[in-house]
């Protein structure tokens, strides 16, 4: 469960002490002269389809981790290793449960990416609350990101809906560097919105909102996805059903597409591919996404003529990099692209 990577979106900031990354390969430089697609173009296209595809992988792992709560009763898991994953359910009184999660790089459970501590109410009215942290860690045990979050919903016959607050912080105490909302619907169809926003300066904000439809919590499935980007002195707010709302400025980027994954809800693990388009921008992004490895073959490139501009890719934690097709690459940190200064 990582809520804290569902909408990461672009900040301008350097954030300091984090492992540096070897630059992709640059694509072919385009064809096509003038250059239609400019590298700030580029960049918020990349981190577009980046965050859609972290918001995909949160639905689908959250839907998962929620399948396997015994909230009507049930065996109770005993914190052995399986599938890559140890959990352990504490029943602390009849509405009660806290839930501890550790989900590993190896299915031998020895290299730790996630550990999660959850306590979920759930009322005979149908009401579910829950309150956790969570915490993500490098390859060599780094404790990279800190989060918390509270969600509060409710649980019907006919589905769940469930909305979820969090923020992200560089260090356990520290301040927050991301706030979000994720609002789902568990029905006959999954859907989700979710929102962020990242203060880059004092007087300048970035952030993005999007929508999620037909994701799934285990098993193979496709849907769409739309996101809108912006940049400005923003506000995010929860508006109706499960849209969030960021207010402040004008959009940047609104990029539309579809996503296939394949969810393996006993080890918590989502891959998937990302196509999106933006027409406005005569921009398409694709990219390959998975939970234990993160974003791979990351591709921008022109609708009209098609040809090649950026590849990017990171790590499961979110470091990396994107190649441009001209001038100098950026690092990306937390799944978060970091223009050079």
């Amino acid at each position: 469960m990582k809520p804290f990577v569902a909408i990461a979106f672009a900040a301008a900031i350097a954030i300091g002490g984090c492992s540096s990354a070897t630059l992709s390969t640059a694509p072919p430089a385009p064809t096509s002269s003038p250059s239609t697609l400019s590298i700030e173009t580029q960049r918020i296209e990349a981190q577009a389809g980046i965050a859609v595809a972290q918001g995909i992988q949160v639905a689908s792992l959250f839907t998962a981790v929620l399948e396997q709560l015994p909230l009507g009763g049930g065996t109770l898991p005993n914190g052995k290793c399986k599938n890559g994953v140890e959990s352990t359910i504490q029943v602390l009184n009849p509405e009660q449960l806290q839930v501890t999660i550790d989900a590993f790089y190896d299915p031998a459970c020895k290299t730790r990416f996630i550990h999660a501590s959850v306590k979920t109410t759930y009322f005979p009215s149908g009401t579910l609350e829950i309150d956790g942290t969570s915490t993500a860690y490098n390859t060599r045990g780094r404790a990279l990101t800190f989060a918390t979050f509270t969600s509060n919903g409710m649980v019907a016959s006919t589905g769940v809906q469930l909305t979820t607050n969090g923020t992200v912080s560089k260090s356990r105490s520290g301040p927050a560097q991301l706030s979000f909302g994720l609002t789902c619907t568990w029905s006959s169809q999954n859907d989700c919105g979710f929102g962020g926003v990242i203060a880059a300066s004092p007087d300048r904000s970035l952030g993005v909102s999007a929508t999620l439809d037909g994701f799934t919590g285990s098993g193979a499935a496709s849907g769409t996805a739309s996101v809108t980007a912006y940049a400005g002195k923003l506000k995010l707010k929860q508006g109706s059903g499960n849209a969030w709302i960021v207010s402040g400025a004008k959009p940047v980027a609104s990029p539309t597409g579809t996503f296939e994954e394949n969810v393996d809800a006993k080890s918590l693990t989502t891959t998937g591919k990302l196509n999106l388009t933006d027409a406005a921008a005569n921009a398409r992004v694709t990219l390959d996404f998975a939970t234990r490895t993160g974003i791979s073959n990351g591709k921008v490139q022109s609708v009209a003529p098609a040809s090649p501009y950026s590849s990017f890719g990171t790590d499961a934690t979110g470091t990396g990099a994107i190649a441009y097709s001209s001038g100098p690459g950026d690092r990306i940190v937390f799944f978060v692209i970091v223009p050079t200064p």
